[in-house]
């Protein structure tokens, strides 16, 4: 692709690519594409299919007007993902009787043999995201319900009584009551555990496994082992509003049996993420500001039987983000910001030594390898937007090798340059930045 001249329609046009997602059996990637809508007024997302090896061309999954928001994989590798736009298989919603998951979506799975996707849930508050067990036919998705309903069904009849008494008003009792751009209510965020069914049916009425949530899970991270008994949540309380904080909190599938895996203190924990072996569970653990300093923030290795927690990362001068686990349960690779970019981690369980895998660029959405002889990742800087790369799991300060995707990617070359400069302060530390230089430029011809 010869490309001239870069405008801002060049620039919008360009495939966004995120949350990327390895199959179980390491065979498939898929990712949320985000482009321009055809009218150009709104950004758009689908589902497409990359191929590990980048032989193949990229696959589009999803097609539809309001877009997809990928979601997980299924044990057998069918995708489950949500979506805003009407169900076929509900006549009520031709008819204009529902008025359901306009904005969240409704829970949808595609086959993993292909065909058309399906409606597995449609609550009325939308499903927000999920999560799917790696060896069990399990799901988990977070969704938001009214204040004292016994489920999904409750939370359905009592929509239908606002909407017939042409209730639109707040009742806001609580605190926090808006987030960004929306208010916190009616609705509260809640946890359903469902069993994916067999054949073309919806799921069975989901288990609402944070009935007394309120607040608490408001844009939490969680998890569940392998097996899908235990579910991994952060838990916010709100009980002193200047200083809330956030606890990691197990619950039991079959029983619903809670119990607090870290302690009250000066910490939070947050983004949960389970071990492959389902022993243990690793975790953000942050400090908040003080006067005197600023918090730290390092990874938290918590053993599920006992519930014994250790610092994982000790000695890292880097705030861990985002962990996830080798296949083995032997590592933990993690994000971190590291001199103006964000590398690729592991750290290994044993000894807690930690070996920077990436050399350059910014690294997000890491996927390691069932087989455990890669880690999937995108990859962006300041000249590139996200593209399709492979690391080496045991090699250090490498260079991340690119896997061709979308042709718009592959043969994207801006009309710039880009230099790491550097200036030392007076007490000798450091200070870089960066220096976009467009083509042409110069001392002699300047920009």
């Amino acid at each position: 692709m010869t490309q001239t001249t870069f405008d801002f329609d060049a620039l919008l046009a360009i495939p966004r690519l995120s949350a990327l997602r390895l199959s179980p059996d390491g065979r498939r990637l898929v990712v949320s594409v985000t482009r321009p809508a055809r009218d150009g007024k709104k950004m758009h997302s689908s589902i497409w299919q990359l191929d590990p090896s980048g032989d193949e061309r990229p696959t589009r999954l999803t097609r539809s007007g309001p877009g997809e928001t990928l979601g997980a994989f299924g044990r057998d590798g069918s995708l489950l993902f949500t979506s805003a736009r009407s169900d076929p298989d509900d006549p009520g919603q031709a008819d204009g009787e529902e008025d359901t998951a306009e904005e969240m979506g409704r829970l949808w799975l595609l086959p993993a043999a292909g065909g058309e996707a399906r409606v597995l849930a449609a609550p009325p508050g939308g499903v927000e995201d999920v999560r799917a067990a790696r060896e069990a036919d399990v799901i988990v998705f977070s969704a938001a319900v009214f204040p004292g309903t016994s489920g999904l069904a409750a939370d359905r009849e009592r929509h239908k009584a606002r909407k017939k008494a042409g209730i639109d008003a707040l009742l806001l009792e609580d605190y926090p009551i808006r987030r960004w751009d929306h208010y916190l209510g009616p609705r509260e965020r809640h946890l359903f555990a469902a069993t994916l069914p067999e054949n073309e049916d919806r799921l069975g009425e989901p288990v609402d496994l944070t009935p007394d949530a309120g607040r608490g899970l408001i844009e939490t991270g969680y998890d569940m082992t392998p097996d899908g008994s235990t579910i991994v949540t952060s838990w916010v309380d709100f009980s002193d509003l200047t200083d809330p904080r956030e606890r990691l909190v197990a619950i039991e599938r079959q029983t619903g049996e809670r119990r607090f895996l870290t302690p009250e203190g000066r910490y939070w924990y947050a983004a949960p993420a389970c071990s492959p072996d389902g022993r243990s569970v690793v975790c953000v653990r942050a400090a908040s500001d003080e006067l005197d300093g600023v918090g730290d923030r390092t990874l938290w290795l918590i053993d599920l039987i006992t519930g014994e927690g250790h610092d994982l990362t000790s000695t890292l001068d880097l705030w861990p983000l985002d962990p996830t686990w080798s296949a083995d349960s032997s590592s933990v690779l993690f994000l971190a910001d590291r001199q103006g970019a964000v590398a690729a981690l592991s750290v290994a369980v044993g000894d807690g030594s930690v070996t920077p895998l990436s050399a350059d660029d910014a690294l997000s959405d890491l996927a390691p390898a069932p087989d455990g002889k890669a880690v999937f990742a995108l990859r962006s800087s300041y000249l590139r937007p996200p593209q399709l790369v492979r690391l080496r799991p045991g090699a250090a300060q490498q260079v991340a090798h690119g896997i061709p995707s979308f042709t718009e990617l592959d043969e994207l070359s801006l009309p710039a340059t880009l230099e790491r400069i550097e200036a030392r302060a007076g007490d000798g530390k450091s200070i870089p930045s960066w220096l976009m230089v467009p083509d042409g430029a110069s001392a002699q011809a300047p920009a």
